[in-house]
């Protein structure tokens, strides 16, 4: 079915009813009207039920054949008729030409207006015309027989039919223009919703999550990333300040022209279940097409596992450097009477062959490969070869590979600039470059991805 029939068939439910509604209104007003008079006619109360009764059988009738029809345009036209036929009986039954009720005429003329613009409003004011002129004409002459009409009559008759096409006229530009306004409502919220389904799909699709605030700060968006991260429904932070979900945020949401500018903090936060993270938050100004302010935006991400593993970073340097001062506070030269073998004692033979490669290695400048299980002393036999050789005043960098993330190797030995990726957020010297000069030992060499 296509949008317009669809919308005429909706029209046409709504006249059905309204067509119920106002005849028993009316109609009961009258009633009522001539039982409460002095001079009522007891009679005229039972005469009022017939179009009553045939209101309601008609539009009972047409609402169950409604589905059932092709195309409504002429039904919709027979139910106009059929509302100038019952309010003309109604006409007729209180007074005729003297009756008050010759204005719901200007109602059906309405009717056609809204149902088929000028079309409906024009064919119906031209059948009421003839309804109306055809019903004083028959009063007038069942009153005074063929004599001519009477100016009391005429003007009154000339005037209801010039005010149906008036009506018409105006109705039906009035319908024209409320069905375009109703059309272009449609389309913007037709627009409105892909947007906000565009929207929805766009910030549930990224993998931070997103808060939007009012001017004031107060959320009136949560996406589902940002429930998981923080273990907090959307209809519980609505309406709460973002201060008020993150204390430890110190953004400023005063509006001031110096205060809109993007800003990036770290805070802790406690979860529901008491499970402390650190995040990082992004809070940037929202502003309409005039530069008006009219919220915020939130991006915040957890940097927990980075914080965790830059800590570790942090506690093996410095066991590496206090390492490296204990062992430099008891290194010995190379010479064959003061030569120890640091952390390990013994004077077997497999010992003493290892005291053997190490002396001829330490002098030179090749790369070593020090194979052995796990526990065996290979970072030992490492510190060996650098403290009893030329590059015992340098550097020793010891690097755990295993220890280190796939995804970070290449940043921990060759160094980042500041920015390089998320987290970057000043420059880092490699630990090649840290160890230049002296000697740098890969321990778990293995762990590490050949490509």
């Amino acid at each position: 079915m296509s949008e317009q029939p669809k919308d005429l068939f909706e029209k046409i439910r709504w006249l059905l009813l309204v067509r119920v509604t106002i005849l028993s209104f009316f109609l009961g007003a009258a009633a009522l009207f001539n039982f409460f008079r002095a001079d009522g006619d007891p009679r005229l109360v039972y005469a009022l039920l017939v179009p009553l009764i045939a209101s309601y059988i008609i539009s009972f009738g047409s609402f169950i054949v409604l589905p059932r029809l092709g195309n409504p345009r002429a039904f919709a036209y027979f139910q106009l008729d059929i509302d100038v036929i019952l309010i003309t009986g109604i006409i007729w039954i209180t007074g005729g030409a003297e009756s008050p009720l010759s204005f719901l005429y200007n109602l059906a003329v309405m009717n056609g207006a809204i149902l088929l613009f000028y079309r409906g409003a024009f064919w119906t004011a031209g059948f009421s015309s003839l309804c109306y002129v055809t019903l004083l004409v028959w009063a007038q002459y069942q009153d005074n027989g063929a004599t001519a009409f009477s100016w009391t009559v005429l003007m009154p008759m000339l005037m209801n039919v010039g005010s149906f096409f008036a009506i018409a006229g105006l109705g039906a530009f009035l319908a024209g223009k409320l069905s375009k306004a109703e059309k272009l409502l449609q389309a913007k919220q037709s627009d409105y919703q892909q947007l906000e389904a565009l929207k929805e799909a766009l910030l549930n699709g990224v993998g931070s999550g997103i808060a939007i605030t009012d001017a004031r700060g107060r959320i009136n968006y949560y996406n589902a990333q940002a429930q998981n991260l923080t273990t907090l429904q959307e209809q519980f932070v609505r309406g709460k300040k973002l201060v008020e979900i993150f204390p430890g945020l110190t953004y400023g949401f005063d509006g001031l022209p110096e205060g809109r500018r993007i800003v990036a903090e770290e805070i802790r936060f406690s979860t529901s279940q008491g499970q402390q993270k650190h995040l990082r938050l992004t809070v940037a100004p929202l502003s309409n097409a005039a530069e008006e302010l009219i919220g915020y935006v939130s991006i915040f991400e957890d940097i927990t596992k980075q914080k965790e593993f830059e800590e570790k970073i942090r506690l093996e340097e410095e066991l590496r450097k206090a390492r490296e001062i204990s062992f430099a506070s008891g290194s010995v030269s190379t010479d064959d009477a003061e030569f120890r073998f640091e952390g390990v004692m013994g004077r077997s033979g497999g010992i003493e062959k290892i005291h053997q490669l190490i002396r001829k290695v330490a002098g030179s400048s090749t790369n070593v490969l020090i194979c052995g299980e796990s526990g065996t002393g290979k970072e030992l036999v490492a510190r060996a070869i650098h403290f009893n050789g030329p590059r015992r005043d340098q550097p020793f960098v010891a690097v755990n590979c295993g220890a280190i993330p796939v995804e970070l190797i290449e940043s921990e030995l060759f160094g980042h600039s500041k920015g390089a990726f998320t987290g970057a957020d000043r420059e880092r010297a490699g630990l090649w470059e840290e160890a230049d000069g002296g000697t740098i030992f890969l321990d778990e060499i293995t762990e590490t991805n050949p490509l």
